[in-house]
């Protein structure tokens, strides 16, 4: 698709717009109608993914978090990290199992820490997994092992969507699939990129700050906040 949508692209910038040739001011419109058709595919198919999912059970007490260092921070203290903060800030009770390099296949360590059957449980999880070079079909295998050891009658499961960079898509689309598998609620990269990109929420441009944290317990509940007890 980026190749595709490329093309027309590019000929936008290569067709001279003040050209007198009847010839290229015909392509160069072509190029103008093919960049807004395929710009418009584009929006239409990601915007497919928005559409929520809807839960299968609701009203839970209890929430598990399972991830790595962006939910178990930095030598951050354990009570400022964003799970901590959400649970203070709401009535709701979390468990923080997160723990800082986890992977896919390390986190079914904090999968087998989950013993309340009903739950929300928080999957945060994969970035250690693309930055190591981790294959997409491996990362698959894995996400599926990790997910069915946390799925389980009860219990509802919320997938954190990776930001992804430039040619990584297809690591979006085993977690796409995944959450349909799973009946999985996905919470959209859009919330996680709009934490990163906010000035002062990170340390380094992928680990939170106290500020990070505050604003990514924030975000977070408010994806949540339906399916909680009230």
């Amino acid at each position: 698709l980026y190749a595709v949508w490329a093309v027309p692209v590019a000929g936008l910038f290569l067709l001279d717009r003040d050209s007198e040739d009847s010839r290229v001011r015909k392509s160069r419109r072509a190029a103008v109608v093919a960049t807004l058709i395929l710009s418009l595919l584009v929006v239409a198919w990601e915007s497919a993914t928005l559409l929520p999912t809807s839960p299968q059970r609701r009203g839970f007490r209890t929430v598990y978090v399972v991830g790595d260092s962006v939910s178990a921070g930095m030598a951050d203290p354990p009570d400022r990290v964003w799970p901590a903060v959400m649970g203070r800030d709401h009535p709701v009770t979390v468990v923080n199992l997160a723990h800082e390099g986890a992977t896919a296949r390390s986190a079914l360590r904090q999968a087998a820490r989950i013993h309340d059957a009903e739950s929300l449980v928080i999957v945060e999880i994969g970035g250690n997994d693309l930055l190591s070079g981790v294959s997409s079909r491996q990362f698959d295998h894995d996400l599926g092992e990790l997910l069915d050891a946390v799925a389980a009658p009860g219990r509802q499961i919320v997938l954190m969507e990776l930001p992804l960079p430039p040619l990584c898509n297809e690591y979006g689309r085993v977690q796409r699939r995944r959450a349909r598998e799973y009946g999985a609620i996905l919470i959209s990269k859009r919330v996680f990129v709009g934490v990163l990109a906010t000035r002062g929420a990170t340390v380094d441009g992928v680990h939170l700050s106290p500020d990070g944290h505050r604003l990514m317990a924030e975000r977070v509940w408010n994806q949540i906040a339906p399916h909680i007890a009230d």
